[in-house]
């Protein structure tokens, strides 16, 4: 078992966490409807963190139910800033 450890000592595993992150990003990306130069997404036992600038709060809105749609997501933060349609 030595060797093992000493063969995988190099290429650490991704992370329960960042996997969830990942597939989060994957399904926001395959909406085509969200940017993801401006959005960054945090994964910590099952809660999702969205957080940055979207273009409006319909983008807003479905970048939280789609993260809501992945397997393994227990629960989403919304933290992603849209434009306030009144101050346009």
């Amino acid at each position: 078992t030595d060797q093992l450890v000493a063969t995988n000592a190099g290429t650490a595993p991704e992370s329960t966490d960042e996997k969830l992150a990942h597939r989060v990003e994957f399904e926001l990306y395959a909406t085509n409807a969200i940017s993801l130069k401006t959005v960054q997404i945090h994964a910590a036992d099952g809660t999702v963190t969205l957080s940055g600038n979207v273009s409006s709060r319909a983008e807003k809105l479905l970048a939280e139910k789609t993260a809501q749609s992945v397997e393994g997501v227990r629960k989403v933060v919304n933290s992603l800033v849209a434009p306030d349609p009144a101050q346009s």
